[in-house]
């Protein structure tokens, strides 16, 4: 068994200052009486109990301050500690997650589901909560504080990026990397246009049902080298449904002539 914060083993020390103001308390105090009733009692016989009850009275006080001593000392078994998990969930807040799924969004179902596995630590079991948009953000670190973590939970927002969940999963590997009994929990749609390597350690929680539609899931633009006057652009369509589409893309930067792309897009790919 190991002690959680052994320093507040030192609480066990007031159980010294109890017995002292016990002692002081019983202590008989002189005052004039009459002597009869003295004799009589002092004659009387005497139980084993009553030669036994200031002791016993006294060492009931001292043992209840230790056992509070103690519990604030949190002790901890070595197997229960050995078998807790160390586990970060992502959440992924990306602009896709806000599609309507009946009464809720995606990403409302998702935080449901990350409460939900909040509920089942076990009081050895630490957690971490990260949210994956256009960045990765880390709302809390490992900790077995369930209120923090719903804390966290309630406060991911939806977002109009795209979600980078590669680098978001790789920092929490990093995060469990040396921790006994690591895992990852990705709570998604799982139409990632970076999807997550994968691995043992982690796993998809899936919200949502497919979307019969096709959507911009990426778009940068950036001056051309060696003439700043012209812009690249990099557009990536996603189709979402299960059969080929034809898209028509438009494409307008100020007051230069809209360029217009026409392409087909197969099921689940991105173009």
């Amino acid at each position: 068994m190991t002690l959680a914060a052994p320093i507040q083993l030192a609480w066990a020390i007031a159980a010294l200052a109890v017995l002292a103001l016990y002692v002081r308390w019983t202590r008989g105090q002189r005052q004039p009486t009459a002597t009869l009733p003295l004799w009589r009692k002092a004659f009387a016989r005497r139980t084993r109990w009553s030669r036994w009850r200031r002791a016993a009275s006294a060492g009931a006080a001292c043992l209840i301050v230790f056992l509070l001593a103690l519990a604030l000392a949190r002790p901890m078994f070595q197997s229960a500690v050995q078998s807790a998990r160390h586990v970060v969930i992502v959440v992924d807040a990306a602009a896709r997650m806000n599609v309507g799924q009946g009464d809720d969004s995606r990403l409302a179902q998702a935080k449901r589901i990350a409460h939900r596995q909040i509920d089942r630590m076990s009081t050895y079991d630490k957690m971490a909560i990260l949210s994956a948009d256009t960045a990765v953000r880390a709302r809390t670190g490992l900790t077995g504080d369930r209120r923090l973590l719903h804390a966290a939970v309630d406060s991911i927002r939806p977002t109009d990026g795209a979600g980078a969940m590669q680098v978001a999963v790789a920092a929490a590997r990093r995060l469990v990397a040396d921790k006994p009994r690591p895992l990852v929990i990705v709570v998604s749609d799982g139409r990632f246009v970076d999807e997550p390597e994968a691995g043992a350690e982690v796993l998809l929680a899936k919200v949502g049902a497919p979307a019969d539609n096709v959507g911009i899931t990426q778009l940068a633009l950036r001056p051309q080298p060696g003439d700043t006057k012209r812009q690249q652009a990099l557009i990536g369509i996603s189709n979402f449904s299960a059969a080929s589409r034809d898209v028509l893309a438009e494409l307008k930067l100020g007051e230069a002539p809209p360029m217009r792309l026409t392409m087909r897009v197969a099921p689940g790919e991105t173009t």
